[in-house]
């Protein structure tokens, strides 16, 4: 079955969207034929790579940002919860931030991206999954092969999804840093910590706090 290439449209201040039709064609001379689907919606990402996996595809790339990413290896996972063979992820950055190409040490071009796939060289990678419950007191489940984030990171992301790229991004980093360093009140946790067999508790107080894969 041909790859699907899952874009998110607004990426990049909307860049990706207005230039993906010419962009289509790049893909398709390095790929062959592919098929793609366009997110409209926040978590649509999710549905369209369950929906690959469902569909037995070998491959589905991410065109996008982080957060793109993000939806699509959540969605492959949710599948290989529920017995799927779950489809091989690659990316094409198209985001504001673009943190995770950098750790796997792809160049910023569309044929460098398009080169690392068509090698067909895979690279395995750490997934984390995180328990927690929502502003709506929901508990949720949630993968990442990025960063975990709290507090004040979480504010700088939820800022950056709503700000204008105008700018570029990393005008909308700064200006959301800003704001989130503001705006972001010290947390107490108490935190259990297994690693390497060794357990110990911590009490750590903090603005933010990350778990970092990348």
């Amino acid at each position: 079955m041909n790859p699907l290439v899952i874009v998110n449209p607004h990426s990049g201040g909307g860049k990706t969207g207005r230039t993906f039709s010419s962009t289509q064609r790049t893909f398709e001379a390095a790929l062959g034929t592919i098929d793609v689907a366009f997110t409209d919606r926040s978590g649509h990402g999710i549905d369209i790579a369950y929906a690959a996996a469902k569909e037995k595809r070998e491959l589905v790339i991410a065109v996008g940002g982080d957060g793109t990413l993000n939806e699509v290896v959540n969605g492959v996972m949710r599948a290989a919860e529920d017995g799927m063979q779950a489809p091989e992820v690659a990316i094409v950055g198209q985001g504001t931030g673009g943190d995770f190409r950098k750790t796997l040490g792809v160049e910023h071009r569309l044929d460098k991206y398009l080169e690392a796939i068509v090698s067909g060289r895979s690279r395995a990678v750490d997934i984390g999954r995180i328990h927690y419950r929502d502003n709506e007191n929901a508990e949720k489940t949630r993968y990442f092969v990025n960063i975990l984030s709290a507090g004040m990171g979480g504010l700088v992301d939820q800022y950056v999804a709503s700000a204008s790229r105008a700018l570029g991004g990393k005008v909308a980093y700064f200006g959301a840093s800003l704001r989130a360093l503001i705006g972001s009140q010290r947390g107490r946790l108490k935190c259990d910590v297994t690693s390497e067999g060794k357990e110990s508790k911590k009490l750590i107080q903090t603005y933010m706090i990350a778990i970092c894969n990348g």
